[in-house]
């Protein structure tokens, strides 16, 4: 077994690659961003592609290089860790300090919901056989492909999607040397941040999906938590609960789906046993509260409290 200094040392790496993966990501979204917007694409298009796409890179990314890394039960843990993350913290979080009750005012939220549901399902039952096989990748990414049509079809989407780009809007070269620069640091850190939470999963004879479900996803939420406070600041908490659910979406069937191409995913009974079963539960509570449009500082309060207890059941694992 390696010596202390070496765990704390792999540990402030860990932290560090989520750093700068999250960093990394902010630049390549804002960068992509000018980009979309010199090319002509729909403010909308963009607002798509990188709120509900873009704040869930690193769990893209860092899933990916897991599969490739021979490490697959990463993926799953950094999934349903992720969507229980944003459920619970991240909508308490934001729920508690917009302190007046959220109304959620636009339609498509409620379909988005459908969509929630739908996805932590399917993931649920292709979770059970402790694999993920290329066919049912496909299906996840045939799932997106679904709710990406939605999200450009809707009516009142529609609306948003014919608004014209502002003026002005011009790239250089600096934002494409910033997107290809930011692509590298993604996929640096992506190999640095697996390689820390396997050393310290060995380390401290855990597995690798229960860091994962924790710290990883932990780490890698911080962008949707970002926007999220933003977009509350903004006055904009209906759009901080739909880029939430869009990104949970997107962890289920994009992410899943992606991954999956580059081999079979693993995912152990930690996963079905206690992980899988927080995350639906956290899905179908959220569903509930909301059947009323409304969301009380009170709900995100107990929200809070569950993510609390699913990180006390991990660390106790």
């Amino acid at each position: 077994m390696p010596d202390i200094n070496n765990i704390y040392l792999w540990i402030l790496i860990l932290f560090l690659g989520l750093f700068v993966l999250v960093k990394a990501a902010d630049y390549f979204n804002k960068a992509a961003e000018k980009i979309g917007l010199s090319f002509g694409m729909s403010p909308f298009i963009i607002g798509v592609l990188i709120t509900a796409v873009g704040t869930s890179l690193p769990e893209l990314i860092t899933s990916a290089v897991a599969v490739a890394q021979g490490v697959s039960e990463i993926v799953p843990g950094n999934v349903a860790g992720s969507n229980i993350t944003n459920i619970f913290l991240i909508i308490g979080i934001v729920a508690i300090v917009h302190q007046k009750p959220i109304h959620l005012f636009s339609e498509f939220i409620m379909v988005d919901l459908q969509f929630l549901i739908g996805s932590a399902l399917f993931i649920s039952l292709a979770f059970i056989d402790n694999k993920i096989s290329s066919l049912e990748g496909i299906l996840c990414l045939a799932g997106f492909g679904i709710y990406f049509h939605y999200l450009i079809t809707s009516t009142k989407r529609t609306r948003l999607l014919r608004k014209e780009p502002e003026p002005g809007q011009r790239s250089t070269y600096k934002d494409y040397l910033q997107f290809l620069f930011s692509s590298i640091l993604i996929y640096i850190a992506a190999h640095i941040v697996i390689n820390a939470v396997v050393f310290t999963s060995d380390y401290y004879d855990v597995g690798t999906s229960i860091v994962a479900a924790g710290v990883l996803a932990l780490g890698t939420s911080i962008p949707e938590l970002v926007v999220s406070l933003d977009a509350v600041k903004k006055g904009k908490s209906d759009y901080a609960l739909g880029n939430i659910m869009g990104s949970s979406i997107f962890n289920s069937f994009w992410v899943i789906g992606f991954s999956s191409l580059f081999g079979v995913i693993v995912v152990p009974d930690v996963i079905i046993t206690l992980i899988m079963p927080v995350m639906l539960i956290a899905t179908f509570l959220f569903y509930m509260l909301t059947r009323d449009k409304v969301i009380t500082a009170w709900e995100g309060a107990l929200f809070l409290l569950f993510y609390i207890l699913f990180i006390f059941k991990l660390i106790t694992v």
